[in-house]
């Protein structure tokens, strides 16, 4: 059985701590983005590109509490599998896929959503909920960060195609 989406006002405590703690060391630690890479920004949403983090890691975090790490389990959220995270205006890359604009432009959305909706404990609450209520691949929030990201990949495809027909 799928867990509940009554267990959001439970477990969002725990997972804002923790988010809060990982966004932190992005925003510590992790580089700027690019003016490439803030365009990209920019043109998904984001009003603020200029206050993103990126922090290259070895492997994504999960928090450390055996419930929220099988709950994330069940939602095929790993450290093993997983290969980027937006907290907030801190994004975490997996190292292995830290070149993959696609994947950079799909976490932007991330913050996008984030600032629409105003709090990093916001948005965790409402993507929690969705992904208990639809599943991680089918809900609102990946597939609104998935689709515009491609598109945007789709978009660079076709200025350069443009470009190199000149």
């Amino acid at each position: 059985m799928a867990p509940s989406p009554r267990l959001v006002p439970l477990l969002l405590p725990w997972v804002a701590l923790w988010a809060q703690r990982e966004q932190s060391r992005a925003l510590q630690l992790g580089h700027p983005l690019s003016p490439e890479a803030q365009k990209d920004a920019s043109l998904v949403g984001v009003s603020q590109p200029q206050r993103i983090r990126v922090l290259v890691v070895p492997q994504i975090q999960i928090p450390r509490s055996a419930f929220l790490r099988q709950l994330g389990e069940r939602w095929g959220y790993t450290s093993q599998t997983t290969t980027g995270l937006s907290l907030g205006y801190g994004i975490h890359l997996r190292a292995d896929c830290s070149h993959d604009r696609e994947l950079l432009i799909h976490e932007c959305v991330h913050t996008a959503q984030f600032e629409r909706l105003g709090s990093l404990r916001e948005f965790l609450r409402i993507y929690l909920t969705d992904c208990l209520v639809h599943g991680y691949f089918t809900s609102p929030m990946e597939q609104e960060a998935r689709t515009t990201a491609a598109a945007r990949v789709q978009e660079i495809r076709t200025d350069n195609d443009a470009a190199d027909a000149c």
